[in-house]
């Protein structure tokens, strides 16, 4: 299987740094064709829509971000015992995961109000197998309707900083009467970091 999405995002009225530096200094105004000269600082009136227009931007940041996976699994009966059959569950799954991230040319360069931000683009793969067991104990007593047993280990191979994990979980699920249950779960879990926690570049904002 396979998944992506991209993105683009606006923001607008971002301060244009070099642009706001060259509007207040009257020689690089002068110098530019663009700079509105009928700016007045000293004045008590409103600065006119001209110094909006010409210090204000729009930016624009794209990104993406595509999931390939493959998956194959085994389960079934692998005994009958008196309180049902042990039922297990076993596989093995393959992910790739990639995405960029690309800010606009103002906050790469360091010229945003918006803050500043670099490129970011990587990918990494993760190997997983996995076992699983769910057990009958106990089925149709007075006192127990029902009660199992679930086991299962998961051994995780990242090609990242996360290297190599293993994982697992025992629950129990318990049913004193047909509507009733009290499930109870212990386990270990693996966050691996994301895309943009290993490969983003700096990001500085106000």
């Amino acid at each position: 299987t396979a998944a992506n999405d991209t993105s683009t995002n606006f923001v607008q009225n971002v301060l244009n740094i070099e642009r706001l530096a060259t509007a207040i200094n009257a020689t690089a105004c002068a110098a530019s064709a663009a700079c509105p000269r009928e700016i007045n600082f000293l004045s008590r009136d409103p600065l006119p829509q001209s110094f909006y227009d010409y210090t204000s931007w729009t930016v624009k940041q794209r990104g993406w971000n595509e999931l390939s996976a493959a998956l194959a699994t085994v389960s079934g009966s692998l005994a009958e015992l008196p309180a049902g059959p042990l039922g297990f569950a076993t596989g093995y799954e393959y992910r790739e995961l990639s995405g960029e991230y690309q800010p606009d040319s103002l906050e790469a360069a360091g010229l945003s109000s918006n803050g500043n931000s670099f490129p970011t683009h990587g990918r990494y793969d993760v190997h997983e197998a996995y076992a699983e067991l769910r057990a009958p104990l106990l089925s149709n007593l007075a006192w127990a309707r029902q009660l199992d047993l679930s086991l299962a280990v998961r051994r995780s191979e990242y090609s990242n900083s996360a290297g190599s994990a293993t994982t697992y979980k025992v629950g129990i699920d318990y049913a004193p009467i047909e509507d009733l249950r009290l499930p109870a779960v212990y386990g270990t879990v693996l966050r691996a970091p994301s895309i943009p926690e290993l490969f983003g570049g700096t990001i500085e904002q106000f």
